[in-house]
């Protein structure tokens, strides 16, 4: 994924760029002003010297992304999934047929819940890889 970005200061060799997010309807409608996008601030290695003021040219791996929305969109619903399959067995197991539709809900949003607890724990750890981190490719 390439992107634009607005270089607002540099420390050291680093930068902190500004880069725009893109709307879902593209920005187009003027006349509604349902959506402002804003700008999100990223840190990204200065591998070119850049200096506020200028555009840069950033880069991510597409499958850096896809994987990143997977396991932030698709692994909480496998695990509401799988939470209300297992709610719905204890309620069997347990004699609760008529309550099995509440089992179900609790186990899996609890289950679903756990992850996004974990999730927050790992994301710390992944902010400070480089794996998720875009690279200037050029200056604009």
């Amino acid at each position: 994924m390439d992107t634009i970005g607005y270089v607002k200061k540099t420390h050291g060799d680093m930068a902190v760029v500004e880069v725009r997010r893109v709307s879902a309807c593209g920005e187009k409608c003027s006349s509604c002003e349902g959506c402002k996008p804003t700008g999100i601030q990223v840190e990204v290695e200065n591998t070119l010297n850049a200096k506020p003021g200028q555009m840069v040219k950033l880069r991510m791996a597409s499958k850096k992304i896809v994987g990143a929305t997977l396991l932030v969109y698709f692994v909480p619903l496998v695990m509401l999934f799988i939470g209300a399959l297992l709610g719905g067995e204890i309620a069997e197991t347990a004699g609760y047929t008529q309550a099995i539709d509440l089992f179900r809900l609790v186990f899996g949003l609890m289950f679903m819940g756990i992850f996004y607890i974990v999730l927050k724990r790992v994301d710390k750890k992944i902010k400070e890889n480089k794996y998720f981190k875009f690279k200037m490719e050029k200056i604009i």
